[in-house]
């Protein structure tokens, strides 16, 4: 302490810097601790309103007190574990709600007015959001011994137990009655005009008991303002349906929560079911893939969709490419299912360039699309190309080689006879030209019995060279 805080000595009173500080000396059995969590503070009004300190407190569930005692009394025997907490929903010291957490028998329970539900430690511990601890118990592990208090003679006992019998008039009743609606109407004010019908109502339901009836406006009250809170949130439902559902879960607001977003969940997806008509088992997994949000959802579903229906023409075009491989191409390249198609075609061509490397591009791709894009038949098209190409390459090649020896009409026959065996027809052919290369010698013979060059070729031909028959054949035509 120093400053204009310092304090007096007590000996020669001048001020002096010091240090002061509280400890305590015996701990009890039962520990409180009041957290100081409202105050006051003046607006621009000049007014003072109240307020509430809302700052995390982590409080633990075993405290050891031994660093606060008094160095004298540090005896080891200061551990304590929590068994009760009372809570604080709400945003000032005019409103809100008061709940309580109690251990029993190692379990903790929840009390809410009349309501009492089990949760767990971690429940306890957790804090959310405006629910705030404002007192806590703890109790020593190892308790102190308890002095034995006189018990009370049973006469006194039995004089405590008996009923105070007051007699009031029916005069009194009504005033009080309108006495505690004026109280709740100025300790909770409302400009509805009919919130003193309501005030009155609420206080004869409880049966004019004004503490049911201030806990009944507390928790009405705080359930308006979560309410709000959550319609703010999730404006898909409209207020009753939010102010219902922290009544179905006693004012829990993270359980309310919870059941606001399972109903978001499954509206969004009847909401998408309806819009593509699809599985509502994918759909799901889509909504929580894009973290519930259902605009995220409808992009994704509707570019996996359309993806769905390209791949299917992929395959549907390209019997040989499997609908896996049709997603994964059209997710490379940004679902361009032209650019998709064109590098498929491509593909194919490269791969049949290199089995026929006689044909060009463009009869490759020509048999691609006589053949729908099958492989198989643009391959037999293909090769039925190139074995016609060669039959005619061969048989110009043979009608060049033997055009001063036979007409083409013989060559193609020979070939034909030889079963469209080129080989086998071109060395037929070659043996008939060597035997003819002989003929020029018969030709002389028959022309020297008189016949002209003419003559005697011309019967050598119709007797497939023979002299004999040649020449018998020349006098028989042309001897006179």
């Amino acid at each position: 302490m120093n400053g204009d805080n310092k304090l007096q000595c007590g000996g020669c009173r001048s001020l002096q810097s010091g240090t002061k500080r509280v400890m305590i000396s015996e701990a009890p059995n039962v520990l409180t601790m009041t957290l100081k969590r409202f105050g006051a503070r003046q607006n621009a009004q000049g007014r003072f309103e109240a307020t509430k300190d809302k700052h995390h407190v982590a409080i633990p569930e075993r405290l050891d007190l031994t660093p606060y005692m008094h160095p004298d009394h540090r005896n080891g025997n200061n551990l304590y574990n929590l068994y009760g907490m009372v809570i604080h929903m709400g945003n000032s010291a005019q409103t809100g709600h008061y709940i309580s957490y109690v251990k029993k028998n190692g379990v903790w329970y929840r009390f809410d007015d009349s309501t009492v539900t089990a949760v767990t430690t971690q429940h306890v511990l957790q804090q959310y959001g405006n629910e705030t601890p404002y007192v806590v118990f703890f109790e020593k592990e190892q308790p102190n011994a308890v002095p034995r208090v006189q018990q009370p003679v049973p006469q006194v006992l039995a004089a405590r137990q008996q009923p105070v019998r007051v007699a009031v008039a029916a005069t009194n009743t009504i005033s009080k009655f309108d006495t505690d609606v004026q109280y709740l109407m100025k300790k909770y004010p409302n400009t509805d005009p009919t919130y003193k019908k309501l005030i009155q109502d609420v206080l004869k339901h409880n049966k004019n008991d004004v503490r049911a009836a201030e806990n009944y406006i507390k928790m009405i009250t705080y359930r308006r303002t979560a309410a709000r809170d959550l319609h703010a949130k999730y404006p898909s439902f409209d207020y009753n349906t939010v102010f219902k559902t922290l009544a179905k879960t006693n004012d829990d607001v993270v359980a309310a929560e919870r059941l606001l977003q399972q109903e978001k969940f499954s509206m969004d997806v009847q909401h998408l079911v309806k819009l593509f008509n699809v599985d509502q088992t994918w759909l799901e997994t889509v909504l929580k893939y894009c973290n519930g949000d259902v605009k995220s959802a409808e992009e994704f579903a509707r570019t996996m969709i359309n993806r769905e229906n390209e791949a299917n023409k992929l395959t549907a075009k390209f019997p040989q490419f499997t609908i896996e491989a049709a997603r994964k191409a059209l997710k490379a390249n940004n679902d361009d299912f032209a650019k998709v198609e064109q590098l498929i075609i491509s593909g194919m061509v490269n791969s049949l360039q290199t089995e026929f490397t006689e044909l060009t591009r463009d009869e490759i791709e020509q048999a691609l699309t006589d053949s729908n894009h099958v492989v198989t038949s643009a391959r037999t098209i293909l090769q039925q190309k190139v074995e016609s190409q060669n039959y005619q390459f061969n048989m110009d090649r043979l009608f060049r080689k033997y055009a001063l020896h036979f007409t083409q009409q013989k060559v193609a026959n020979t070939v034909f006879d030889c079963d469209m065996d080129f080989n086998r027809a071109e060395a037929l052919l070659d043996n008939l030209v060597a035997q003819r290369m002989q003929v020029p010698t018969a030709q002389v013979q028959i022309q020297n019995l008189g016949f002209t060059a003419e003559q005697a070729q011309r019967c050598l031909n119709l007797n497939q060279g023979d002299v004999s028959r040649a020449a018998d054949y020349c006098f028989m035509i042309y001897a006179h």
